[in-house]
């Protein structure tokens, strides 16, 4: 008998962003959905009564009008509540969690929400259980809102609602006092995916000293965006089950010297903005306004600008096309950003867009059709970064725009990034025993292995990228780059 076999097609790639609901000036209509998969509306939060949403009708209009909007612009973009947030009740979260009772009663209200105004799944938000029983209480949560889901979903012959969680960057809380993990297990059977918010990593809590508050990099700690998705993987939950967070907007701060102008250098109180934010479109009107000196950090993936004594650091479309790259480098389902209508005139938003955005295609990005390959096995081709809306991050779908060998038997970037992972999983299985009981204590051996992965994907990266070359300075003395 011949053998046969099966072919589980990959998950649609995520380009998400979130919506806030308080965006008197930017409506849904405004939002150019072709360049995301899924918008997120924020938030919504339970009444600290009866754990129920009470939709006032104000809020009924909001939520129809947003749905509504959604679902009929060109192209379609899926749509999700949002539950929490920054400035909502860590507390009342954790009350609702660890009773079976109010856990039954908020879930069913959610999806009655759901179903009511058109959404196509549900977000929770909960900045942050703070300890080890409320993570606990968070995985029975899951669990329950999962069954909830496809009983409903059977019950009502419709699909099933997303399910997804924002969580804190990393996997664990390891620079808290209370250590707390995430429920692994119960987030890799029940949700559909997490989205890791790489970002907030320095601000106004502290106002000593500057800090690129999303550095892909830090090269004095565990705080940044590399270490927190390698943990999640770690941790062992699926490359597609992970969104990388993005922010669309930078952290401002006074500095001490406005000759010592660097990220960690002096600073003696919050910059403009409130608390200290700008969204990026203020950002860059506050840098064309003041002929602000932008400067490009390689050693972090960031950028910042001062002029006098203020000084924002944030991202730009070029870290962020990089981070995105990396995020296709680990295999990740996708990212999102913090929040839509915070970009300027898209160039940011762009950067994930397998049709537009940096010319030059990085991993998964760059059509090689019809145009000659280099020595590299990249071919010059008009995409972006290759977050195509079919399949997954780098995936080998129809539409797979990578770049590679052209067809003599040699391997492809897919290939070569397959044999990546492979190897850094192994790599990772080695040093797992090593983190599994004493953390602190092994930030140091943590620190190092970070480097040697990260010199590892950052080769893979050069040898598949044109950024380097189009985009970046060679590295030589201070490796940052004077951008104007």
């Amino acid at each position: 008998m011949a053998a046969t076999s099966s072919v589980v097609a990959s998950p649609p790639a995520v380009k998400a962003a979130y919506w806030p609901s308080s965006s008197e000036n930017f409506p849904p209509s405004a939002i150019k959905t072709s360049l995301f998969t899924h918008i997120y509306y924020a938030f919504l939060n339970p009444s600290n009564i009866t754990y129920k949403f009470e939709i006032t009708n104000s809020t009924a209009i909001l939520l129809s009008n947003f749905t509504t909007t959604l679902h009929h612009k060109t192209p379609m973009v899926k749509t999700l509540f949002s539950i929490g947030g920054g400035g909502s009740d860590s507390a009342l979260f954790a009350l609702i969690a660890s009773n079976p009772q109010s856990r039954k009663v908020f879930i069913n209200s959610a999806l009655e929400v759901a179903r009511k105004f058109g959404f196509d799944g549900l977000d929770l938000d909960w900045e942050f259980p703070k300890t080890p029983k409320e993570m606990h209480d968070l995985g029975h949560l899951f669990h329950e809102w999962r069954l909830a889901i496809d009983n409903e979903a059977k019950a009502t012959n419709q699909p099933p609602l997303l399910f997804t969680a924002a969580v804190y960057f990393s996997v664990d809380f390891f620079v808290d006092t209370i250590y707390r993990k995430y429920p692994i297990d119960s987030i890799i059977q029940n949700l559909d995916w997490v989205s890791p918010m790489c970002f907030d990593y320095h601000g106004s809590w502290d106002n000593t000293t500057t800090g690129a508050h999303a550095a892909l990099y830090d090269p004095t700690s565990n705080v940044s965006t590399s270490y927190g998705l390698k943990s999640w993987l770690r941790a062992g939950v699926p490359e597609s089950k992970l969104v990388m967070g993005l922010p669309l907007y930078g952290k401002s701060w006074i500095l001490k010297e406005p000759n010592s102008n660097g990220i960690g250098s002096p600073a003696v109180a919050i910059g403009p903005g409130e608390d200290g934010v700008l969204i990026f479109s203020k950002v860059e009107e506050f840098n064309k306004k003041n002929g602000a000196t932008v400067i490009y950090d390689l050693e972090s993936v960031s950028t910042y600008s001062f002029v006098g004594s203020t000084w924002i650091g944030y991202d730009d479309p070029i870290s962020t096309t990089i981070k995105i790259g990396f995020a296709q480098a680990l295999g990740l389902r996708g990212y999102f950003f913090w929040a839509v209508g915070f970009d300027h005139e898209w160039k940011i938003s762009t950067q994930g867009d397998g049709d537009g955005g940096i010319e030059e295609g990085i991993v998964g990005g760059g059509s090689t059709e019809g145009d000659e390959v280099t020595e590299e096995g990249i071919g010059d081709g008009d995409g972006g970064s290759g977050y195509g809306n079919n399949g997954n991050i780098g995936g080998k779908d129809g539409n797979d725009r990578s770049g590679g060998k052209d067809g003599n038997g040699g391997k492809d970037g897919n290939e070569e990034m397959e044999e990546f992972v492979e190897e850094r999983d192994q790599k990772i299985k080695v040093h797992e025993d090593k983190e599994s009981t004493m953390r602190r204590r092994h930030l140091e051996a943590e620190l190092e292995l970070e480097k040697e992965f990260d010199a590892e994907l950052s080769s893979l990266m050069e040898k598949y990228s044109f950024i380097s070359q189009k985009l970046l300075p060679p590295r030589t003395g201070r490796e940052i780059c004077i951008l104007n």
